[in-house]
């Protein structure tokens, strides 16, 4: 689902390409289309760039992260 909805553009950069809600213990994130997500930036308290960069490194995400379409 993660690898539909968005591109690594460049190490920190990821672009989405379809809308998910991303859920973590900071509380609900809906990613929009067409916005590059960078590490660093906060949005709801979670860094989406770093979740996924750790997502590409290992292949999972943590386990009180949950993806929704």
């Amino acid at each position: 689902m993660l690898s539909d909805a968005f591109v690594k553009m460049k190490p920190g950069e990821w672009f989405c390409r379809s809308p998910l809600v991303i859920t973590s213990p900071t509380g609900p994130v809906t990613v929009t289309p067409g916005v590059v997500y960078r590490t660093g930036k906060l949005l709801n308290g979670m860094d989406i760039a770093s979740l996924l960069d750790g997502w590409h490194a290992t292949g999972s995400l943590p386990p009180d992260v949950t993806v929704q379409k």
